[in-house]
């Protein structure tokens, strides 16, 4: 019966809207519209630029069954009409071995189990295994986006970047990719709930989600902005994950969207960990030579307040941009508050683009140490990027303020 089966198919529907939102294309059956083409193409390189023939940039390495056999109905009752909060308040900080964690702009985030080897909290045996395995992340790209060849670059450069650096202890690490899909290692809360005092982004109160854990506070007393040391220590654990993006041979990696969500606090190695680059440029270079005059990058749209001038005034970018906007994650290391927090976008542009900086309030100053961070959040806001400082020369600095801050033992809690 063609009408019986047309209901059938609306029940469904029904159910997986309920049980998976956009990634059951949610946002498509609001809206009545197909999704909007992106163009399809990946960015034009300047003229006479490419990238070296034999370079890793052009390699993909997708490992797709393993993505395919990952069950996400664990997640879900798909016959639950409305979203059980608690349920996923228990995925998203450890209570269960798998569920949907939320979304961002462009993805869906599940916490998953792959291989059926993670152990949930309620597991008596877990505690007593020096080898539990911890779950996974999977960001699946919502369907409102384009499937197209820009998108498919896009996940692709997200999942090499993380395959190139996974040597580094200050990137997270990447198990799989295919498609719009990406698996990497699950390692716990984003800096912006360690660092800024509401504790809460505009989009985490609207998920309700409760993010000042006193036990994950505890779980990462190395890292806090609490104390002189653990300031320089959480500014300079964000700069060692972009000076090994830009380092890397055969580099440099722009993220190109460095915000304080971007990073994430591991309570087990106590490290700030760098994440998401679906964003990222990679550097050509003149003429494809490896050795080669490298050449700016060009990105058609700088959305957001935590641009640098040159990305606002649509010219040609450099690594140099990822210094200016985690000099905005520093801001807020620093304060504990948002760069220009009661202004709007329009008014932070504005701003930016006519080289004013975020004043830091003189009761942020107290400590020598502090005095000195300040000083480095004002070179990473230099307007002119040819004579901003570089992520490797702010290591260096914060290595050295880092060291005379111990020595001075004021790692005591004070704000």
């Amino acid at each position: 019966d063609p009408l019986l089966s047309r209901e059938h198919r609306g029940d469904r529907r029904k159910e997986a809207e309920h049980a998976l939102g956009s990634a059951a294309g949610e946002y498509i059956k609001k809206n009545n519209r197909r999704p909007k083409k992106s163009g399809g193409n990946p960015d034009r390189l300047p003229a006479g630029c490419s990238y070296p023939k034999d370079s890793w940039v052009h390699r993909a390495m997708p490992n797709c069954n393993e993505l395919h056999e990952i069950d996400l109905r664990g997640g879900y009752n798909p016959r639950r009409r409305n979203v059980d909060a608690t349920a996923l308040a228990a995925a998203a900080e450890g209570g269960r071995a798998t569920g949907y964690v939320g979304s961002g702009l462009w993805r869906d985030v599940w916490k998953v189990d792959p291989r059926a080897e993670a152990a949930s909290d309620d597991d008596e045996n877990s505690h007593q295994d020096n080898d539990i395995v911890p779950p996974a992340v999977l960001k699946v790209m919502k369907q409102e986006h384009p499937y197209d060849f820009r998108n498919y670059d896009r996940h692709r450069r997200d999942a090499l970047v993380m395959e190139r650096l996974s040597s580094s202890e200050y990137v997270v690490d990447i198990y799989g990719y295919c498609a719009n899909s990406v698996l990497s290692e699950y390692v716990g809360r984003t800096l912006d709930n360690l660092i800024y005092e509401d504790n809460k982004s505009k989009d985490d109160k609207e998920d309700g989600d409760d993010l000042d854990s006193i036990s994950f506070i505890e779980s990462v007393p190395e890292l806090t902005r609490k104390t002189p040391v653990g300031r320089i220590r959480l500014a300079l654990d964000v700069f060692k994950g972009i000076s090994h993006l830009h380092d890397v041979p055969g580099g440099p990696i722009i993220h190109a969207d460095l915000q304080a969500k971007q990073f994430l606090i591991d309570p087990s190695t106590q490290t700030v960990r760098i994440n998401d680059f679906n964003r990222c440029r990679f550097v050509s270079r003149k003429d494809g030579d490896p050795s080669g005059e490298m050449c700016p990058v060009k990105i058609p749209s700088a959305p957001g307040a935590n641009r640098s001038p040159e990305e606002y005034g649509q010219l040609r970018l450099t690594e140099k941009i990822d210094v200016f906007s985690a000099g905005n994650i520093l801001y807020g290391i620093l304060t504990g508050h948002r760069h220009w927090a009661t202004s709007s976008k329009r008014v932070i542009k504005k701003a930016v683009m006519s080289g004013h900086k975020p004043v830091i309030p003189d009761k942020f100053l107290q400590e020598p140490s502090d005095r000195a961070l300040a000083e480095l959040i004002d070179r990473a806001y230099e307007k002119n990027p040819k004579r901003r400082i570089s992520a490797r020369e702010m290591v260096e600095e914060l290595e050295v303020i880092l060291k005379a801050a111990k020595e001075d033992g004021r790692d005591s809690l004070r704000k």
